[in-house]
This record gives structure tokens, C-alpha cells and sequence, in this order.
């Protein structure tokens, strides 16, 4: 298992211009697509973690060939956000 690079899923990630707050903490959303550029049938675990540490996410999927898969994960808004996509080799 390769957790940086997975080869035949594509992953992209944005963090909006939407805002939040809740309570004193200013949130934002990230939108992440996994999609499975492989011909077959793929398993993928999806991780989203701050700078702290914090674990935003944790999802596992079965993505069918050709098919992408869109999420939306609310994070902080400042600081740096690590998005990791892993699954069977």
C-alpha cells in the first residue's frame, strides 16, 4: 500500500470561498473528487488532517472504474490542510 501516491485514482482538493463560523472559530469547506481512472473497481481510504494534527476525516469507499466520488469536509479555515488518499496496490 502506497499512502502518497495511488496510482489510477486521481484526487483534487480545493478550499472554497464559503466560510463559517462556529462558535469563536472561523471554518472553511474543502471539496476533494477521488476518482478511479483504473479498469476495475478500486477500495480507497481518505484521510484529511490539519498541521495540529487533527484529524477533519475519515472515509473509505469502493469506487467503480470510470466513476469519481465528491466530498465536502469542513476544516479550519487558516493553516495547512493534508489530504491523503490510500488503497489496495
Amino acid at each position: 500500500m502506497n499512502r502518497r501516491h495511488f496510482l489510477g485514482v486521481a484526487t483534487t482538493a480545493s478550499l472554497t470561498g464559503c466560510t463559517g463560523f462556529v462558535g469563536n472559530e472561523e471554518n472553511g469547506d474543502l471539496d476533494l473528487t477521488v476518482q478511479n481512472d483504473r479498469d476495475g473497481p478500486v477500495s480507497v481510504d481518505v484521510e484529511v488532517v490539519d498541521d495540529e494534527g487533527t484529524t477533519h476525516e475519515e472515509a473509505s469507499n469502493r469506487i467503480d472504474s470510470g466513476v469519481a466520488r465528491s466530498a465536502q469536509v469542513t476544516v479550519g479555515s487558516a493553516g495547512r490542510h493534508e489530504v491523503t488518499v490510500f488503497g489496495e496496490d
